[in-house]
């Protein structure tokens, strides 16, 4: 379907008025409704006006049947007179876009935008222009295309200056521009355009919009963590929204100052403000606000008084039971399991999760079910109990699979099946303003020429041919663009197919990775080592064959960089396994001395690869260290990987001198972990470390980079010198400073390898 040939059709005047039937109008309770009703049966219209009314009808109409509004709004479409009915066009088309984007309907509703942009670029309506690309870039984004988005909202915002539009007007197109910025995770720009459109509301003293502002900018600080900031514009908004005395946008910002304290794990605090908000909600008998309150309440409880939360979350799902809401019970239930969870009480915490697994069920919200598999998976981890995490893993990806399968066929559905219907529908109106206009003419012919019977058959020959052929010719218009559709999704269906198997493969990779991040210590962990320290960790593929490992026990520090054969996932599965192994001989086989640990390290890892049918010699090369925090003792035993030691002044041993700096070097066995064909027992050096001395223990991703003016790798020697040049600054810029040169050498060169740096300062 196009616009001519709808708007072909209306360059004959119509002085019908179409006889609508009174049911819908009975049956609809709004006043507007009634009233645009009772004026359109007075008749006294002319065309123009009468289209707008049949519009004004059919949308006000939209709460209750979308597809009887939109049949309203096209009977005015058909009204509308080409030569004094643009506008009117132009706001049919632009109301129908409305409906199909508020109910998903995402391709007609650009399908009718893109119209309503043809009306006003004929008509060079910039005003119009601007009005389109803007909604154009609203369902753009609805889609997750932010770069279409961004392209029609930047379209929109260049006319909207240029004609000096509303600067309120203005004003919101910054905001939806910042909003897509910031999807894209490019903060700066988002807080560029939410500044902007701060400015133009401050100017208009817009209260509304600058709290709105306001928030948006919070929003962003929040996301690159700078909880200061994001706290004094949430104070702002709180000030205005106190001002104006609304309670709801009240709740909702102590709501969001609360997840602000939850995100930087001060739960006392978080919980101050959800109870604000809480407090409001009950005193505005906002149910549904309530039970998020109490929800979000008992989730901070559960990581400080696991008791208290399981209280709050209770009530919470009382709550939701009470007022059958079936999604708020899903969430509650949900939390209630994390709280279990977070007590170790697996059983219990299982126990919930398969009732909260039913509610999903019940919702069909395969997303909630695929995240409840996550987690039902973790704890069988915890419990050891592979096998039904094995069977839960595959759960999970069946689950994900559905949610593929769903979202690719309801896609082509929308996209074919109602362009078909929409085509069907020109057709037939086309056919029908023909029909009127016949019928019409001869009655006109009736009056002036006295029922001519030889020109009336004449007529009816002349209208009868002349339908057949319309019919004919839409015939084959509907044959040709039905083989063009079926050419198209046959394409479209090879095209999904590929795209389901990308996925499937980038989503086992994805979930390979959380399994990856789980053995990795948490930056709480890294924070409560009792030492300043950094991890550089730059993995080649989005899994890694490097890791870190941290483990203090007592008085004792044990950490390492580690290097695993391979990388990406062959690597990422070593690396679980090496890593499990080093925390099994720490903690659970109580060996202290890292050379007795690789030993044991080295043991285990043969004995778990030597089931497979091939003869596997995957292992790892790492430095590890032991440092006693009271005496200062370091302890070392290294396979391939050496350890650096940098102090202040010169040092005999040393294997390079800078700035009054030496780096001394702690040699490593020439041997890997595991299997090996010449292996013996690992030996253990011991340094007494002073004050400032800075420890790395490193892979070989970074020595091995190619890159550079001339392509070659940046090897081992240089790398000391960076490491003594940057060792007297703190470890923070010491971590920056590394990955700045790192990616400064390579440029545009591929990563060849994992990259895993560790840095400790006693």
């Amino acid at each position: 379907m196009n616009l001519d040939s709808f708007t072909l059709m209306r360059l004959q005047p119509y002085y019908i008025i179409l006889i609508l039937s009174l049911f819908l109008a009975t049956a609809i309770q709004a006043k507007d409704a009634k009233k645009i009703w009772l004026d359109i049966q007075s008749g006294n219209f002319k065309h123009v006006e009468l289209a707008n009314k049949f519009i004004d009808y059919g949308y006000a109409l939209r709460q209750q049947n979308k597809d009887t509004a939109i049949a309203y709004i096209k009977k005015g479409l058909n009204l509308a007179d080409i030569n004094s009915g643009y506008p009117t066009m132009f706001k049919a088309y632009n109301l129908i876009g409305i409906l199909h984007k508020n109910t998903g309907d995402f391709q007609t509703a650009l399908k009718y935008y893109y119209f309503a942009l043809e009306i006003s670029q004929r008509t060079k309506d910039q005003e119009g222009i601007s009005k389109a690309y803007n909604n154009i870039g609203v369902v753009h984004q609805k889609q997750l295309n932010y770069d279409k988005a961004l392209e029609f909202f930047e379209k929109s915002l260049r006319i909207k200056v240029a004609i000096g539009s509303s600067k309120k007007g203005i004003a919101n197109t910054y905001s939806n521009i910042g909003i897509i910025y910031k999807k894209k995770g490019a903060h700066a720009d988002a807080l560029k355009n939410y500044t902007k459109a701060l400015e133009l509301r401050n100017e208009l003293k817009d209260q509304n919009g600058i709290r709105n502002s306001y928030s948006n900018i919070a929003g962003v600080h929040k996301t690159q963590e700078n909880y200061k900031q994001a706290f004094e514009y949430y104070e702002k908004a709180l000030v205005i929204a106190k001002a104006q005395s609304d309670k709801k946008g009240l709740a909702t910002i102590y709501n969001n100052i609360g997840v602000l304290y939850r995100d930087q794990e001060d739960y006392q605090k978080a919980i101050v403000e959800y109870r604000k908000g809480l407090s409001i909600r009950e005193e505005i008998n906002d149910k549904k606000g309530i039970i998020s309150s109490k929800i979000n309440i008992g989730e901070s409880y559960n990581a400080i008084d696991p008791r208290m939360g399981l209280k709050f979350i209770n009530e919470g799902l009382d709550l939701a039971v009470k007022i059958k809401s079936v999604e708020q019970e899903l969430y509650a239930t949900m939390a209630l399991a994390g709280n279990f969870n977070e007590r170790k009480k697996y059983a219990d915490a299982i126990k919930y999760f398969n009732k909260a697994k039913q509610l999903a069920k019940r919702l069909n919200a395969f997303r909630d079910q695929r995240e409840i598999e996550d987690d039902v998976v973790k704890i069988y981890i915890e419990l050891k109990d592979y096998k039904n995490a094995f069977f839960h893993h595959q759960v999970y990806f069946q689950l994900y699979d559905t949610l593929r399968k769903i979202e690719n066929r309801e896609s082509v559905a929308r996209e074919n099946i109602k362009l078909i219907n929409e085509t069907h529908d020109a057709q037939l109106n086309i056919l029908n303003v023909k029909n009127d206009a016949i019928e019409k003419e001869k009655s006109q012919q009736q009056i002036i020429f006295g029922l001519s019977g030889l020109a009336a058959i004449l007529v009816i020959g002349l209208i009868i041919r002349n339908n057949a052929m319309q019919r004919k010719s839409f015939k084959i218009i509907e044959q040709q663009k039905a083989e063009v559709e079926m050419q198209k999704n046959i394409a479209e269906k090879q095209k999904e197919v590929v795209e389901i198997k990308n996925e499937e493969i980038l989503s086992s990779i994805q979930y390979a990775k959380r399994i990856q991040t789980a053995i990795l210590p948490s930056q709480k962990k890294l924070d409560n080592i009792g030492l300043s320290n950094f991890v550089v960790y730059q993995p080649k593929d989005i899994v890694s064959g490097d890791f870190y490992w941290f483990e203090r026990i007592g008085t004792k520090l044990y950490f390492t960089a580690a290097d695993c054969t391979g990388h990406g996932v062959p690597g990422a599965m070593v690396s679980v396994v090496c890593s499990n192994a080093l925390t099994k001989a720490v903690r659970e086989l109580g060996l202290e001395k890292p050379h007795e640990i690789l030993d044991k390290v080295s043991e285990i890892i043969e004995a778990n690869f030597e089931n497979a049918d091939e003869d596997i010699a995957d292992g790892m090369d790492l430095a590890l260290c032991c440092l006693d925090l009271e005496t200062k003792m370091l302890s070392f035993s290294g396979a391939n990987n050496p350890l650096y030691m940098i102090r202040k002044g010169e040092e005999e041993n040393s294997t390079l001198i800078e700035n009054d700096y030496s780096l001394l070097e702690l040699k490593a066995d020439i041997q890997p972990i595991g299997k090996y064909f010449d292996r013996k027992p690992f030996v253990q050096s011991e340094v007494q470390m002073q004050s400032d001395d800075v420890i790395y223990s490193f892979s070989d991703g970074f020595a091995d980079q190619f890159g550079g003016p001339k392509g070659k790798k940046y090897k081992y020697k240089p790398f000391k010198k960076l490491l003594l040049s940057i060792s007297n600054t703190s470890m923070q810029e010491q971590s920056n400073l590394l990955i700045e040169d790192f990616n400064a050498w390579k440029g545009a060169e591929e990563q060849v390898d994992d990259v895993c740096i560790v840095g400790v300062r006693v």
